[in-house]
């Protein structure tokens, strides 16, 4: 894969710049952080977080080309936990500095680290992740103010959101508090796609379609400073901060899917991506060949599947019971029984399935406990329906018993 960077940042209307923003191409790593004008040093406090992810570059990096190799799926959790070790670390170490002055500091912090297909992405406060795709704009961060919480739960519009003074209100950034709740996702790349990670001074302030319109501008370092300048123009009240990330030439490496995988599945139906991108990092896949087993019959396991693509057989003491195709999930019990395998799914061709381990349910419980809710009553109600057809097919084959 091959890509292009560049980043620009203009003080605006402020008397000074508290925007901070770090490019390291020899990484894939890109930072923007917005430190919190209501508090003191806001600069202070985004100057301290880009430089930790400066520091914390070539461990990402080392985790990232990894992705793509023989031991993907530890590093692909890896990457993760090193993420959000990044935000958690950050969070505490700004804390002892603003209690040490004794002052209430603070900054927002997004963080990117690149992989051969794929982003991982580090997020707290409202800097804003965009992809561009196509003519299609998309947001792959959510804000952590008090108006967008309103906004994501229907209690206010979208103009009420554009209008209220809680939207520059956060609940959660680094510096305030020790303890915080990073957003940690995973973003697919495609060939020709275009990324905008900017500080609120730029995306409140530009339509979605020139926003599109300034990020091809080229060359791609005039893209991001035009950005800034309009946002400004339009009388931006804020420091206007843009990194712009083009993606090119990415040959063998092709997006994993994961996004698109979850969406086969009926149990993931009516999530937004937003939701499904959160998810990813507690799912993982897994590639099986023709006649390779996934669940054997009277084994302990700890995993339950969705197939992407393929077939598996489930059969028991050697009986062929049915086939399952994409969408279909199987093991789910196996995440809340012990009790050992009643069947034996084995591939009938190449397949990949999603796995979620039993571990990663109870860190989605921890971590995300709404998705791990809607998650969770939605595969119980599952269950019940499974159960009804059961005991529906019990009752046909004793009717049957007994008229003979």
């Amino acid at each position: 894969m091959r890509f292009e960077v560049a980043g620009a940042s203009l003080r605006g209307v402020r008397e000074n710049n508290e925007d901070a923003w770090r490019i390291l191409p020899e990484h894939g790593v890109f930072a923007v952080a917005d430190g919190m004008g209501g508090l003191e040093k806001g600069e202070v406090m985004s100057e301290a977080a880009t430089e930790a992810t400066v520091l914390a570059a070539p461990e990402l990096a080392a985790l990232a080309r990894q992705v793509g190799g023989e031991r993907a799926t530890e590093a692909r959790q890896g990457l993760f936990h090193r993420m959000e070790g990044l935000f958690r670390q950050t969070s505490q170490r700004l804390y002892d500095m603003a209690a040490e002055a004794g002052l209430r500091m603070g900054t927002t912090l997004t963080a990117v680290a690149l992989a051969p297909d794929r982003m991982v992405v580090g997020h707290v406060g409202d800097c804003r992740l965009l992809r561009l795709r196509g003519d299609e704009l998309t947001v792959l961060t959510t804000d952590h103010s008090i108006a967008a919480a309103q906004l994501r739960r229907g209690h206010i519009t979208e103009e009420e959101y554009r209008r209220s003074p809680k939207r520059s209100v956060l609940y959660q950034s680094l510096g305030p508090v020790p303890e915080i709740e990073p957003d940690i996702v995973e973003v697919e790349l495609g060939e020709g796609d275009c990324f905008v990670l900017c500080s609120d001074g730029v995306w409140s302030a530009l339509e979605p379609e020139e926003l599109v319109r300034l990020a091809r501008v080229e060359p791609i370092d005039q893209a991001a400073r035009e950005l800034c300048q309009r946002a400004v123009d339009l009388g931006s009240d804020d420091n206007c901060t843009a990194v712009v990330l083009r993606i090119h030439d990415m040959g063998a490496a092709q997006p994993a899917g994961l996004i698109r995988s979850l969406k086969v599945s009926p149990l993931f139906r009516g999530y937004e991506e937003g939701d499904l991108r959160l998810l990813a990092p507690f799912l993982s896949t897994r590639d099986l060949l023709e006649g390779d087993v996934a669940v054997r019959e009277g084994e302990f396991g700890e995993e339950m599947f969705v197939i992407v693509s393929g077939a598996v057989e489930v059969s028991r003491q050697g009986i062929p019971l049915t086939q399952l195709g994409p969408g279909a999930h199987f093991g789910q019990l196996s995440l809340v029984s012990e009790a050992p395998a009643a069947a034996t799914a084995a591939a009938l061709f190449p397949t990949r399935l999603l796995v979620l381990h039993k571990d990663g349910v109870q860190d989605l419980c921890a971590r995300r406990p709404e998705l791990a809710t809607r998650f969770l009553l939605t595969l119980l109600s599952d269950t019940a329906e499974r159960l009804v057809e059961f005991t529906a097919r019990i009752g046909r084959a004793e009717a049957v018993l007994y008229q003979e």
